[in-house]
């Protein structure tokens, strides 16, 4: 179902993660009013909002702003940390724990990184295998 264009302010990534990353944040948000039988009328009128201002975050007519998530989670009962980390939870492994690869996800950027700079900033000697660092050297 489109739900039309989400964008939660302040948030890093590609628009395509930025978009996905606000849809979940508004349907944890939804899922969280329901469960406490609340309204959008309600929790305007509680956190002072104009009237159809949550309704128009929730369509994506108008942008999600931490501001929004911070003073909703509060009036919901749970902190803002409670919140993000059900709308985006850990990557769980099949077995259903919490992905344990990070060490080697990090250690594999690095790696990459690494190869990339040293492949700008290090020549093979022709033909000899030998590697030389290659300095800029200033005339004096």
């Amino acid at each position: 179902m489109d739900r039309g264009r989400h964008r939660i302010c302040l948030m890093a990534g590609t628009n395509e993660e930025l978009e996905r990353g606000t849809a979940a944040v508004i349907e944890a948000l939804r899922a969280l009013i329901k469960r406490r039988g609340r309204t959008l009328r309600g929790l305007e009128r509680e956190l002072d909002l104009g009237n159809g201002t949550l309704r128009k975050i929730f369509i994506g007519r108008s942008d999600l702003r931490v501001r929004h998530v911070e003073l909703l989670a509060r009036a919901l009962g749970v902190s803002f940390q409670e919140l993000m980390a059900e709308a985006c939870p850990a990557p769980q492994e099949p077995d259903g724990q919490p992905a344990s690869n990070l060490r080697e996800l990090i250690a594999e950027v690095m790696r990459n990184e690494l190869k990339e700079f040293w492949r700008r900033h290090v020549i093979r000697l022709e033909g000899s295998g030998t590697l030389a660092r290659v300095e800029k050297i200033e005339p004096e």
